[in-house]
């Protein structure tokens, strides 16, 4: 119930146009972020995107920030909404490129442009030309070698 109340006070405050909280309080941004991701698994992604966004209006400089723009992206990316998936996603490269989220932001960007055909697809080797592959890499190293 105090879920839900969070949401309805959210979405007043989303349609009033006014920030839910004027200040920035992590307790309060922990509650909005929350939700949000409560939102997300429950597949109201459109809902969730915008309490995440309320994040990113008033909290900028919140830890949660770069979570929040995160799952903004992830949002569409389950949507198949690529291109937008990837403007967040690449906003959070440039906007927190040090952000805990970075790492899942860069793959996530590798498997929508896989998807999309931005990637080439892997070169197809033999099996030896592989291993002679691995032999030279390993060959500087006391591993056992490859007949």
């Amino acid at each position: 119930m105090k879920n839900w109340c969070l949401i309805i006070l959210i979405a007043l405050s989303v349609i009033i146009g006014s920030p839910l909280f004027a200040e920035d309080s992590s307790a309060e941004t922990k509650k909005l972020y929350e939700s949000a991701v409560l939102l997300y698994g429950e597949k109201k992604y459109e809902l969730a995107r915008t309490v995440f966004q309320q994040i990113l209006l008033h909290h900028p400089q919140s830890d949660l920030a770069d979570n929040a723009l995160y799952w903004k992206g992830i949002s569409y990316y389950d949507e198949r909404k690529y291109e937008l998936a990837l403007k967040e996603l690449e906003k959070l490269l440039k906007d927190y490129p040090q952000g805990n989220k970075a790492e899942d932001a860069r793959s996530t960007i590798k498997k929508i442009k896989k998807i999309q055909g931005a990637l080439p697809p892997p070169e197809k080797k033999g099996l030896r030309e592989l291993i002679r592959e691995l032999e030279r890499e390993l060959s500087d190293k006391k591993y056992l070698r490859i007949p």
